[in-house]
């Protein structure tokens, strides 16, 4: 019988779903040499039995040749996938050519193959998950109280409370302007030399045909009186932007980087609850074989969502949190601190002026020997590194020990095809 035609059994909706747990994580879904693999052919084998997605190859973007098609009977595609009979067969399939040699049937095959793929990498990532928590949960209790946290919360107060209109000015620039800094500058206003020349021109004309009645009358009358040249030259005011502050959160009443880490650890021990409810759960179903480990899977691939998900959330306001004290760091840098000073000193609506001291600002008092600075950054202060966070990341998408080579490895660990 024709692979075309219609099978009696559909083995590959259900092949994947025979594997267990064990199997499914040392089962290579991919193959970088399908032209090696044992028991291929070349032409569509005769069967009575639908063959299920094996593997998936993609040469695309490299300079190596293209592969044979059974469908297309000629080397016309880069990627696409290994098609393997009960029997031991294989042939393969360009991406494009499945659904044409295999009709609908073809979507449930690939969907079998990506579900599995999709969960024996889940699998692998929540296992992996598992034995690198707790070493992160201490890491991100210790950033949580580190010196630069601390000294972002104490430095933000002594700023607010010491430099309240400076604090406020900055606020507002965040706000109004994307922290854009800036002071006026003077320039001649030639558009509005122009305007008001052509507009006494225009009224000295008027003024000139009215009759001396008509002069006294708008005199006595509505106050005018004859036109004026305008007084030249004319300036203008335009802002010129000298810095962008990046700390939107130093200078707003977001919670702080200390407050935020809290609330991740607070979500990281809630998700450690629901892994370990999740695992006590899918234990209920370890060693059966009946209904194709089918709840288990349904359990642990739910849990896997909600997990991945919240743990992603979870690692980007960490991530969020040392970007601010980054931020802080940059704001505190001597080039940036002169810019801001100067920018200070020259605002209508900030009363103090200052001058540069070290990492901080101090008071221009000019009856002070030796002012010692408001606010300031310690010499020591340096941002926490998310080297471990990063660590941690590529740990959960680490492989695992061994893979095999192809399903057939994995086939002969007393797995049967049914």
């Amino acid at each position: 019988m024709n692979l075309q035609s219609k099978p009696s059994r559909k083995v590959g909706a259900s092949y994947w779903s025979t594997l267990t747990e064990e199997q499914l994580l040392r089962t290579a879904f991919t193959t970088n040499d399908p032209e090696s693999l044992e028991g291929l052919i070349e032409d569509i084998p005769a069967t009575e039995e639908l063959p299920f997605v094996e593997l998936w190859y993609d040469f695309r973007g490299s300079k190596r040749e293209r592969l044979r098609c059974v469908h297309c009977r000629y080397h016309n595609h880069l990627a696409g996938y290994v098609i393997r009979t009960t029997e031991g067969q294989r042939v393969l399939v360009g991406h494009e050519c499945g659904d044409k040699l295999y009709g609908a049937d073809f979507e449930i095959l690939r969907s079998d193959y990506d579900q599995a793929r999709d969960y024996a990498s889940n699998l692998r990532r929540w296992n992996n998950l598992q034995a690198v928590l707790p070493a992160f949960l201490e890491w991100l209790a210790d950033l949580q109280c580190c010196s630069a946290v601390r000294t972002y919360r104490d430095t933000k107060r002594v700023f607010r409370d010491e430099l309240p209109r400076l604090f406020g000015a900055v606020a507002v620039a965040l706000l109004r302007d994307q922290g854009v800094l800036s002071v006026d500058e003077r320039l001649r206003d030639f558009e509005g030399e122009n305007r008001a020349v052509e507009r006494y021109e225009r009224d000295k004309k008027e003024w000139d045909e009215l009759t001396q009645a008509e002069r006294k009358d708008r005199k006595r009358n509505h106050g005018y009186r004859a036109p004026q040249p305008p007084q030249l030259p004319m300036f203008k005011a335009i802002p010129k932007p000298v810095m962008t502050v990046r700390a939107a959160n130093f200078f707003s009443d977001d919670p702080l980087p200390h407050q935020r880490l809290a609330e991740v650890l607070n979500g990281f021990e809630d998700l450690v609850s629901e892994i370990s409810a999740a695992t006590l759960k899918a234990a209920a179903y370890e060693g059966r074989r009946d209904d194709l480990h089918r709840e288990r899977r349904l359990l642990l691939a739910h849990s896997f969502k909600g997990v991945f998900r919240r743990l992603g959330a979870l690692l980007e306001v960490i991530r969020t949190s040392i970007e601010d004290v980054s931020e802080l760091d940059a704001l505190f840098r001597p080039d940036s601190l002169a810019v801001l000073v100067s920018w200070a000193n020259s605002h209508p609506r900030i009363k103090q002026r200052f001058k540069l001291s070290g990492r901080g600002l101090a008071e221009d008092d000019p009856t002070a020997v030796d002012p010692s600075p408001v606010v300031t950054l310690p010499t020591t202060f340096a941002v926490p590194s998310l080297e471990r966070m990063e660590a941690f990341v590529a740990a959960i998408h680490s492989p695992m020990d061994v893979m095999a080579s192809s399903v057939a490895d994995v086939g002969s660990m007393d797995q049967k095809i049914v």
